[in-house]
């Protein structure tokens, strides 16, 4: 009678868990299951799903990179972007850049030789662009966002004068004009604007880079005249005319009279040349030499975010090397 019971105890029980498995899915679940399973051959040679992939003792593991789904198209975007726009959305590049100045776009910074070791020798290039009107530059500034560092942009004499304390004037970067900004001392003690005659500066003083071989033909500065002729004679007019530009008479030839030498000495000379040709419309060359009188450098030579600065501290131009 208990053997009995038990059997459809049983029964009843495998019953109910087949009526439970059918009204779960059934066949449709096993089937559904079966097809998720890859070729046997696929699972034993490694290429398989990562659920199913088993390695053999024989097998190296495949390494499995970062996941950059998604990513290339994001980077594609980009590249499509200007740096002004890759930076509002970086937020850095913004940070560094900082309030744009009306005069933005008007003036051109280029890191020059800004990598260069010595204060002598680190230097920015400003260049004013064509068709704009004069841009003034003295109190304007120049910053390095890396160190923090910021330098006033001072005046300038125009043109400079030897002998005397120079009247410094604001610098006015007229359209397609250049300004070389230095690092370090000026070799005449202040800034100035590069004129005809500034090439005789270079026989006396180191500048980097070197100043304009401009100066007047020594025809202009010694003229062939009866005066002259007369005063000093064919041998002192010859020698004259034989220098070359931007020079200064040395190891003077002994067959020379006295006077002309004294006319040879101070007939070229950076002062006579000012005096002779400053009223000229052609003296004044394209070019300031804007020294910051820095004991140290002020640009990292590997890597800086350079910004020029207006007067009210917005940024008219940044570079980054």
């Amino acid at each position: 009678m208990i053997r009995t019971v038990i059997k459809w105890v049983l029964i009843s029980a495998v019953i109910l868990l087949i009526l439970l498995w059918l009204w779960a899915g059934g066949f449709t679940s096993v089937r559904n299951f079966v097809r998720t399973i890859p070729n046997p051959i696929d699972i034993i040679w490694g290429n398989a799903t990562s659920t199913y992939q088993i390695n053999l003792p024989w097998q190296s593991a495949i390494p499995q990179g970062p996941d950059i789904s998604g990513l290339t198209d994001a980077g594609d975007a980009q590249l499509d972007q200007t740096p002004e726009e890759t930076g509002a959305a970086s937020g850095g590049t913004q940070t560094s850049y900082g309030v744009p100045s009306p005069y933005r776009g008007m003036v051109a910074l280029s890191q020059a030789n800004a990598r260069e070791g010595g204060t002598v020798h680190e230097y920015l290039e400003l260049d004013a662009r064509e068709g704009i009107s004069a841009v003034p530059l003295t109190g304007w500034s120049l910053q390095s966002m890396v160190s923090g560092v910021r330098v006033p942009i001072p005046g300038a004499a125009a043109p400079f004068i030897i002998g005397v304390v120079n009247q410094l004037s604001p610098v006015v970067l007229a359209p397609g004009q250049t300004a070389l900004v230095v690092t370090g001392p000026s070799p005449v003690g202040v800034s100035f604007r590069e004129n005809r005659c500034t090439g005789f500066l270079e026989q006396v003083q180191s500048f980097d880079p070197a100043l304009a071989n401009a100066c007047p033909a020594s025809s202009e500065l010694a003229p062939l005249t009866a005066e002259n002729l007369h005063q000093y004679g064919s041998d002192c007019m010859d020698f004259a005319r034989s220098l070359p530009q931007c020079s200064f008479p040395v190891n003077l030839p002994s067959s020379l009279t006295p006077g002309c030498r004294a006319y040879l000495v101070n007939t070229f000379t950076y002062s006579n040349c000012v005096d002779i040709e400053r009223s000229r419309s052609s003296f004044e060359l394209d070019t300031w030499r804007i020294y910051l009188s820095s004991a140290s450098e002020l640009w990292d030579n590997q890597h800086d975010i350079i910004r020029l600065l207006d007067a009210q501290g917005r940024t008219v131009a940044a570079i980054s090397y």
